[in-house]
């Protein structure tokens, strides 16, 4: 398995699809993997870049679909963190992930709810960590 690139996004932003993060990958405790195919993650890493979903910093995006619905990863994370290229590259690279890793903030939130990409429902089970 190797890595695939997409794109581009709307926005000019290349994809990688990095193999040791995708479903059929061996399971590594320090590697989440994907549940959505590279398709649905170059859409989830899109609509991120459209809405410049940037947290905590301009070098991560946050990404999710359907107002956290849907499992994206394996082990039933509903997000994605997308990562900025490192020096020398063009393509950025995602993995799922839990909300436990963030500490969203209001106007990050207010920013989700405004576009609706969430609900609230969904924004206080962000706050208290249980996506």
């Amino acid at each position: 398995m190797s890595n695939r690139i997409y794109g581009p996004s709307t926005n000019g932003k290349m994809y990688m699809a990095v193999s040791y993060h995708q479903k059929k990958a061996r399971k590594n405790n320090k590697k989440s993997r994907w549940f959505v195919s590279e398709q649905e993650q170059f859409n989830i890493f899109n609509l991120s870049d459209v809405h410049e979903l940037y947290f905590p910093e301009d070098d991560t995006l946050i990404g999710l679909q359907n107002n956290c619905s849907d499992k994206i990863g394996c082990d039933d994370e509903r997000l994605a963190k997308f990562i900025e290229p490192s020096e020398g590259s063009k393509e950025w690279h995602g993995y799922p992930v839990f909300s436990i890793e963030f500490n969203f903030t209001e106007s990050f939130l207010n920013k989700l709810e405004s576009l609706n990409i969430i609900d609230r429902t969904t924004r206080n089970r962000l706050v208290r960590g249980q996506l």
